[in-house]
């Protein structure tokens, strides 16, 4: 007997609307699939209606002998715009098949080919204006190419003339489009009484409606009034007959058909594009194959019809993007009415539904059928549609553009478009993200497309690319001006002043390297050199031999920092050859030894590559090491850097002429210090607010003790906060919180108190150097000391160099001794800042000024998320360690500043936060059955916390999911079992096995009230790895049966004893030596083993 579709309670009246996000219902519909599995039920105010998501079902509704199209919902609502035009008709509706009838041939082959011209028109548009408006204007992607599909659909359809590049604001006609489909969506979702109450709303959507149809109306009247002998699908509308009755289409079916072409003809495509640059920008790898294809393929010619046929890998990556984001991410299918059929039971018996019922394919859902697709199927991977393995999917496995009888149209149109437009695009441009740290937010109306999504265009170099474009329209004198202004902007030229020009190149994602690169950019004017700096993606295919270059970078678990991810694709990439000779560059590397497999990954393939592509090497790469000295490693570096560039290309007209010593390098670095700020107290006037731009705001829900503030077993209080994401933000379960800290009021107020400034003083900054601090304007300084620099840092041996320089004769030794063999002892061991040492020599006559100089920017600070997006969307938990320890003087305490700053906030309270995704490999496999073993200690717990809530939210709407062990590590089992309750629940629930261990005090904790639930069997066991060693047997059963494994905690104890135990028990089990072992570990590494690791 079939089993009842699963549906989540109702509310009476309404339903299930409250389970829907009214401004991104296809969130709320996917997140229920996670929940509920591949079918599930709604009741929408009283509209019942099916979901469902799976490949194997999907392929059953897309049998037209059993299916066909179902209309309801908003596409019942969009008839008051579309009525019985193609998309929206009702199956027996004769105009629907009069109308496939006689607009069929507009889309054949031949005539396609014949619309390559009015496309190319189009494109070259857009071409256009990104070209005059610069590299550095802001391209909207969702607007300029929804201006171009447009425009592109009308030309070639009506012979109609939008004009939309020509004005600044949109076309009216996409705005009431947009209002009309968003009203609909919302219309569908309203019980009748609230419907009958909306007069204004109501009111709106139906002049919308008739500003649309007037419009068609009109093109209609200028057709009929000046006829042509165009064959374009207008002519067809007005002309064409049935072959068989010759029968024509109303004047009423003509606006329908005019409207659903102009609505579903360009918004669907527009989206495509844009979502297509958001995953090419996103992944360089992809995007310079793309370039190459086109390369190769036009040869630097305009690009032709004949071009775009021969570009397979674009062909793939569009295919690709669909798969993705379905920009109509719905098509609906009802039992299929015949005599006497009332239902139909699916093949494997399970389900049934009724003749009445409509039931919706989620199609992004459907794309990512981890049966079909593989675990990776929510990555970006154009190469699974290539070499004949698309073509090789189970049947109905890509469904972008609806299903049989019904299916779109003008999908080869649609084709033909984009692949001409991603092709003239990547010939003329390199494309990147106007910030480099978006992460993509869908907008939907009734289709989908990137919501704040903006790029910038670099007119290429280096490159054979069509001239054409340039010296018909603005002529080749100005392309040629053009040309050499963008390479100045670049690469800079020689300064008319004498001084000498220097390029300075960063990759950054927390913004370590980038202050690097702006204080190595402010120094240089001290060495007689003019300084620029961007980010390394600027460089992408410029990075010419103008200047010498210096770079900095840091990688991110071994991948490249968002803003060089399409430097290094394209450096490493086979279009660099010997383009770089002449180049002359040094490298300085970011990193954390914590992650000892990818340390400095990218900095060395930087530094490698350049070197064996023929650039000239300055000086050997330097290295910063997060968890020593890190600002200490890049000062020494900064000054060999210097030392050589006046060596190797002399002194401009601001430097001592002749040879610098590293002597001469200390004492600029501290007449740099006493002369860079100018700071003016002035009276209060509290008005400035810190603002970071990669950030937005979320609101502090809830902030509550996990653990006592003195715990007797030792360790750090723990503290969970919720906090509600920026409307937009989305998350996964694994993925990390970056947020930007306020410095600790108690260090703020040592600060105040040492230079006698008031607390509600207000500074004015003044330089003429580059700073990260808000210049000449009046600004609290408890703002600035708050939000803009690092307080507690260590001392860095230049900084102590300068407070050496600057201080009086009895304590010139003092510094000396730090500064020597005692410095990791004294200074950095003991994290020993510059406040630190004021306070320690409260005689040294340094200003406030020089201090504010020498301060490092505040960085972000990363968190594990501990929740899933399953039990809140748009609400994110941390779990935090709140950081104190002794300071040098005994009697002073060391707080952590963002724990600090977190665990301080109160409920309403603003943070400045982001997502941010963590490794692929680091989150749950999307087939829920896959057994997962988790590893924590501490606060470790937090993914882990996230995987189990997920598969929790799961088992309680009745999904199946696979085996689930916790090995969870503690001090002792009444102070710092964190979370016990919850996962008890869990536990009871069959989510998750737990297996503490505790290291001090009683292995067992207290019984719970229901001793059958929780623990599963308690251990005897210390530490993880002794637990894990003795249920090896278990742990090999559940590897058989593809378990992936997740650790989380420190990567000297935690990291290193669960490795080592791996291995043993390989070894063991398989009777192999340790070199053996550890390759098979290496292996397993990134794929079914994953770590979140920290120091």
């Amino acid at each position: 007997m079939p089993k009842k579709i699963p549906q989540p309670p109702s509310a009476f009246l309404v339903g299930n609307v409250g389970e829907i996000d009214p401004e991104f219902p296809l969130g709320s519909f996917e997140r229920l699939a996670d929940l509920y599995g591949p079918i599930y039920r709604l009741d929408i105010v009283g509209r019942k209606q099916i979901f469902i998501s799976s490949q194997e079902l999907v392929d059953e509704v897309c049998d037209e002998k059993n299916f066909d199209k179902g209309v309801q919902g908003a596409l019942v609502e969009l008839r008051n715009l579309l009525g019985d035009g193609l998309f929206t008709a009702y199956n027996d509706e004769p105009n629907w098949a009069l109308a496939h009838q006689i607009l069929m041939p507009a889309f054949s082959p031949a005539k396609l080919r014949s619309l390559f011209p009015n496309m190319h028109d189009i494109a070259s548009q857009l071409i256009l204006k990104w070209e005059r408006f610069g590299e550095d204007y802001r391209i909207n992607a969702a607007h300029d190419f929804t201006r171009l599909t447009l425009d592109t659909l009308a030309l070639c359809s009506f012979d109609y003339r939008f004009n939309s590049f020509y004005t600044e604001e949109m076309h009216p006609f996409v705005e009431a489009m947009v209002n009309v489909l968003l009203e609909a969506g919302h219309r569908s979702q309203r019980v009748p009484i609230q419907q009958s109450l909306m007069f204004r709303t109501t009111r709106k959507f139906h002049q919308d409606i008739a500003y649309i149809h007037e419009l068609c109306d009109q093109i209609v009247k200028t057709r009929r009034e000046q006829p042509t002998d165009a064959k374009d699908l207008l002519n067809m509308m007005l002309n064409g007959r049935d072959k068989a009755t010759g029968q024509q289409l109303s004047k009423e079916n003509i606006r329908f058909q005019m409207v659903t072409f102009l609505v579903a003809g360009h918004e669907t495509t527009s989206g495509l594009l844009s979502f297509a640059f958001y995953y090419l920008l996103s992944n360089p790898y992809a995007l310079q194959k793309a370039q190459s294809e086109v390369d190769q393929v036009t040869g630097g010619e305009p690009v032709t019809l004949d071009h775009i046929f021969k570009l397979p890998y674009i062909d793939a990556v569009l295919k690709e993007t669909l798969r993705l984001q379905p920009t109509a991410p719905f098509f609906t299918r009802k039992v299929k009415a015949t005599e006497g059929r009332t239902n139909y039971i699916f093949k494997n018996g399970e389900y049934e539904v009724g003749a009445h019922d409509v039931i919706s394919v989620i199609i992004g859902k459907l794309h990512r059928d981890s049966k079909v697709w593989g675990e990776d199927a929510e990555e970006f991977r154009p190469e699974r549609m290539l070499e004949g393995k698309f073509e090789a999917l189970p049947p109905n496995s890509w469904k972008p553009f609806g299903s049989g009888l019904r299916a779109c149209i003008g999908r080869s149109f649609a084709w033909q478009e984009s692949l001409l437009t991603v092709a003239m695009i990547l010939q003329k441009f390199d494309m990147e993200k106007a910030d480099p740290a978006y992460d993509l937010r869908i907008r939907q109306t009734l289709t989908i497309k990137p919501n704040d999504f903006y790029m910038k265009a670099r007119v290429r170099k280096n490159v054979r690319a069509p001239r054409a474009l340039s010296v018909d329209i603005v002529g080749h004198k100005a392309a040629k001006e053009a040309e050499v202004l963008l390479k100045e902007t670049i690469t800079g030229s020689q300064d008319k002043g004498g001084e000498r020009k220097l390029t300075i190149l960063f990759g950054s994602n927390a913004g370590s390297c980038e202050s690097f690169a702006d204080r190595l950019a402010s120094d240089a004017s001290n060495y007689g050199f003019s300084a620029t700096t961007a980010t390394l993606d600027s460089a992408t295919e410029a990075l010419l031999s103008t200047n010498p270059v210096a770079i900095i970078c840091s990688s991110y678990e071994g991948q490249p920092p968002d803003n060089a991810r399409q430097f290094v694709a394209w450096l490493t990439g086979p279009s660099v050859s010997d383009t770089l000779k002449g180049v002359k560059y040094a490298v300085f590397g970011c990193g954390h030894t914590g992650w000892a497999q990818t340390y400095q990954r990218i900095p060395i393939l930087i530094d490698e590559t350049l070197h064996e592509k023929g650039a000239e090497r300055l000086l050997y790469r330097g290295c910063a090491d997060a968890a020593g000295d890190f600002f200490g490693e890049f000062d020494e570096w900064e000054n060999k850097f210097w030392c050589m560039m006046q060596d190797k290309f002399g002194a401009g007209s601001k430097s001592t002429q002749g040879t610098s010593t590293a002597d001469d390098v200390d004492a600029g670095s501290a007449a740099n210090v006493t002369s860079t700020f100018q700071v003016q107290v002035l009276s209060s006037n509290r008005a400035t607010v810190l603002s970071h731009q990669k950030f937005e705001y979320g609101a502090v829900v809830d902030n509550r003790e996990l653990t006592s503030n003195v715990l007797k077993c030792g360790g750090m209080p723990k503290r969970h906060l919720e906090i509600k994401l920026p409307e937009g933000m989305t998350y996964r379960a694994g993925d990390y919180l970056g947020v930007m800290p306020v410095n600790p009021i108690h260090d703020v107020k040592r600060v105040l108190y040492r230079f006698k400034l008031p607390v509600d003083a207000n500074i004015m900054i003044k330089t003429e150097k580059r700073t990260f601090l808000p210049t000449n304007l009046p600004i609290p300084v408890h703002t600035v000391l708050g939000g803009y620099v690092e307080l507690n840092q260590p001392a860095t041996r230049r900084q102590l160099d300068t407070l050496r320089l600057l201080a009086p004769a009895e304590l010139q030794s003092a510094f000396s001794r730090f500064n020597d063999a005692d410095y990791n002892t004294e200074i950095l061991n003991k994290r020993v800042s510059v406040l630190d040492l004021l306070e320690l020599y409260p005689a040294h006559p340094l200003e406030f000024g020089q201090f504010l100089s020498m301060l490092p920017p505040m960085r972000m600070r990363q968190y594990s998320i501990s929740s899933s997006p399953l039990w809140n969307p748009s609400h994110v938990t941390l779990t935090i360690d709140v950081l104190k320890s002794p300071a040098i003087s005994g009697h002073e305490t060391k707080l952590g500043v963002a724990s600090t700053y977190l665990s301080r906030t109160s409920p309403g309270e603003m943070v400045a936060c982001f997502v941010r995704p963590s490794a692929a490999e680091f989150h749950l496999p999307l087939d829920p059955t896959v057994p997962i073993i988790m590893v924590a200690t501490g606060s470790g717990i937090s993914p882990m916390r996230g995987f189990i809530q997920e598969r929790a939210a799961m088992v309680a709407c009745g999904r199946e999911v696979g085996k689930a062990l916790l090995y969870f590590g503690c001090r002792n089992a009444e102070e710092d079992f964190i979370y016990r309750d919850e996962l008890q629940r869990w536990t009871a629930l069959g989510a998750v096995q737990v297996r503490p261990c505790f290291s001090r005090g009683s292995g067992v904790p207290t019984p719970p009230a229901s001793p059958s639930s929780y623990p599963d069997r308690p251990t005897q066991h210390k530490y993880v790895y002794e637990a894990m060693y003795a249920d090896r047997e278990e742990l090999k059963e559940m590897f058989i049966d593809g378990a992936r494994f997740y650790v989380c905690g420190s990567a000297s104890k935690l990291a290193k004893s669960v490795r080592e135990t791996f291995i043993r028990i390989y070894r063991e089990m398989k009777g192999v030596g340790e070199e053996e072992a550890q390759k098979w570990f290496e292996e397993l590494k990134g794929v079914r083993y994953a770590t979140d690791v920290f120091g």
